[in-house]
Formats: C-alpha cells, structure tokens, sequence
C-alpha cells in the first residue's frame, strides 16, 4: 500500500512540476527567471547529492567483505572521468564531440 502511495505522489509530481516551471518561464522577466532558475537547479543539485552520497555509496562502503580499496578507485575514477568531460566540453567547445554532447544535453534538457 505505501508503494503504490509513494508512486503516486511520484506521478503526480512530475506533471505538477513541468506545470509550475512552464508558468515561471512564462510569467517573469529575464532577470527573475535566472535567479528563480538558479534556485531550482541549486535543489536540484542538492537532492542529487544526497541521494548519490548518503543513499547510494555509503551503503556501498559499509559492506566489509567486499574490497573498500577497490570501491574508492573506482568512485575516484568515476568522478575523474566525469570532470574530464566537463572540463574538455569548455576548453574545446569547438570539436565535433564537444558540438554533439552539447547539443544531446540541450536537447534533453539537462547535465
């Protein structure tokens, strides 16, 4: 019973939540809209690392049996292989790579 609750609020919101950001594009100025634009992303981001962080990993890391050495490499590269991305995507804009993850990203909406 509470699955089917918790995924109903879950379906609910996501409408709910394109309705709202369709009425604050519409509704405010451009300075408006890139601070109240800041401040989703910034939730955003912050639900994000919460989750990643908190729910995801340090679950992972309180297994004892399963190498931690090994877990910490790969998270390490993880996050390095992630930055070189971003890091080349503003250094060389200009490559074809660059051009279509961009456009991919833009396109979905999201990074």
């Amino acid at each position: 019973k509470s699955l089917v609750i918790s995924l109903s609020i879950f379906v609910i919101s996501c409408p709910v939540g394109i309705c709202i950001g369709m009425l604050v594009v519409q509704h405010f100025t451009d300075v408006t809209l890139t601070k109240v634009v800041f401040v989703l992303k910034a939730l955003a981001t912050g639900t994000f690392v919460q989750v990643t962080f908190l729910e995801i990993v340090a679950p992972e890391f309180s297994h004892r049996h399963i190498n931690q050495l090994y877990k910490m490499a790969m998270l390490t590269f993880g996050l390095i292989f992630i930055s070189l991305i971003m890091y080349s995507i503003h250094v060389f804009p200009s490559t074809d790579f660059c051009k279509s993850l961009i456009q991919n990203v833009v396109a979905n909406e999201g990074l």
